[in-house]
């Protein structure tokens, strides 16, 4: 088994001479299996360390737990690091399972700790667990990727047992008369991991004794298909993508369906928005007829329009509530959110030519004289419209905002100035006729927006 051992981490690059390298070490079979190979190729030189996490899940046997690895590394002469957490109250805190706090607990001890020592992280994961990882993930429902099985190495986490069984492992304490701990809760059938590994892996063997081997060139095979997938995603994402958050749809159209469903994935997962199968369904129909809005999570959106895909949050009404409308009169320097401020100045016409002469200001200039009672800032309202300054036309704001493809949440936190006979003026777009600046002007309202 050393050799095999030894044949798998050259095979994958998991490591070389003088290589740093933390241990998982749990105390069970497969750990203490792990940490004494590891520990007997010296002709590697390796620096080793071992970490163990104490849960504090199971009481007295968690107890034994952390003595029995104390003695196993003092015997080894390998340097042993205990952190000691209390999940059960983490989990409670966090709203997740004893399971799932569990691992995440561990994970983020073991990377902490692997950036201190510019160590590797192995894990004692063995070929057993890789097929269980792929039964648990088809009874969830799962792609490709999830058939391959658990990575022989991801990032600086390694795995040198991956292609080794679970009887090899037992093979491997006899022959070198090591002692381990038994985890009680391995045979608690609750857990749909154990029903899979005590009551269908077994199985599997029994209908083909040699399934270790023909599941390994599976994964190997699917694997290396997943790969090839992957990079040809990563090709197509450069055709569709028109900016940071705009994609062609007609080009996703004319992508093969698996490499369809994969971009639409991707474009999920660089918005950090994970979605289920049914989700990715929805999004695919929008394509088809070129036109959608799927809810993914909260107020985060998918819309199709206009042959454009693109993810966008979009404020909810509490969100838009926040800025409500105010009674607002040159001079005035307004804050409306975090990121936009407006000063309101009141000038003659002839400070304002002076100022043009620098910049076009004309968007942002109306006639103070045309004004019509009080000024509200606000953003829109149902109903809203204007006939801006050289328009020969009144439109809503929906349609002036469809017609520039102003996407959704730069529309409901657009500034807007209304007086009492309607809007005089909208951010980025102008003033209306109405108050437009004219030969008879005498002074100016100049609107400045400062971000």
């Amino acid at each position: 088994m050393r050799i095999k051992v030894v044949e798998t981490i050259n095979k994958f690059g998991m490591l070389k001479q003088n290589d740093n390298i933390l241990v998982a070490l749990s105390g069970g079979a497969d750990s203490v299996t792990l940490l004494h190979l590891l520990n007997s190729l010296k002709e590697y030189s390796f620096n080793i360390w071992a970490c163990h996490v104490n849960h504090q899940i199971r009481n007295q046997e968690a107890q034994r737990d952390e003595d029995f690895v104390r003695d196993l590394c003092k015997n080894l002469a390998v340097p042993l690091i205990v952190e000691t957490v209390n999940v059960p109250e983490l989990s409670k805190k966090n709203g997740k399972s004893l399971e799932e706090m569990a691992r995440e607990v561990r994970y983020n001890i073991f990377n902490k700790l692997a950036n201190k020592l510019n160590a590797k992280i192995a894990t004692a994961h063995t070929l057993n667990d890789s097929i269980e990882t792929v039964i648990l993930n088809l009874t969830r429902g799962t792609g490709l990727k999830g058939l391959c099985g658990i990575p022989a190495k991801r990032d600086n986490i390694i795995r040198p047992l991956i292609e080794i069984s679970r009887t090899q492992i037992e093979e491997y304490i006899r022959n070198n008369n090591l002692n381990f701990v038994n985890d009680s809760t391995n045979n608690n059938l609750g857990y749909k991991r154990n029903r899979i590994r005590h009551e269908i892996v077994p199985k599997l063997f029994i209908v083909n004794p040699s399934f270790a081997k023909v599941f390994k060139r599976i994964c190997n095979n699917l694997a290396a298909d997943e790969e090839f997938l992957q990079n040809e995603t990563l090709e197509a994402m450069k055709k569709i993508q028109l900016s940071d958050d705009k994609f062609c749809v007609s080009t996703i159209k004319d992508l093969p369906a698996s490499i369809q469903f994969r971009v639409i994935k991707e474009i999920l997962n660089r918005a950090n928005t994970l979605c289920n199968a049914k989700k990715i369904e929805l999004i695919e129909k929008a394509i088809g007829a070129n036109s959608g809005k799927i809810n993914l999570r909260n107020d985060v959106f998918c819309i199709v329009k206009d042959d454009v895909l693109r993810i966008e949050k979009i404020a909810t009404k509490s969100e838009r509530s926040v800025f409500t409308p105010i009674k607002v009169a040159p001079p005035g320097n307004y804050k409306v959110s975090k990121e936009q401020r407006v000063k309101l100045v009141a000038i003659s016409i002839q400070e304002y030519n002076k100022k043009r002469k620098k910049g076009n200001l004309i968007h942002n200039a109306a006639d103070l004289k045309k004004i019509n009672g009080d000024l509200i800032m606000r953003f829109k309202m149902p109903g809203d419209a204007i006939r801006l300054n050289g328009r020969n036309c009144t439109k809503t704001l929906k349609k002036l905002f469809n017609e520039y493809k102003i996407p959704q949440k730069e529309r409901e936190s657009c500034l807007l100035l209304a007086d009492n006979k309607g809007l005089i003026w909208i951010n980025k777009f102008g003033v209306a006729q109405r108050v437009a600046l004219d030969e008879k002007t005498e002074n100016v309202l100049l609107i400045e927006v400062e971000k």
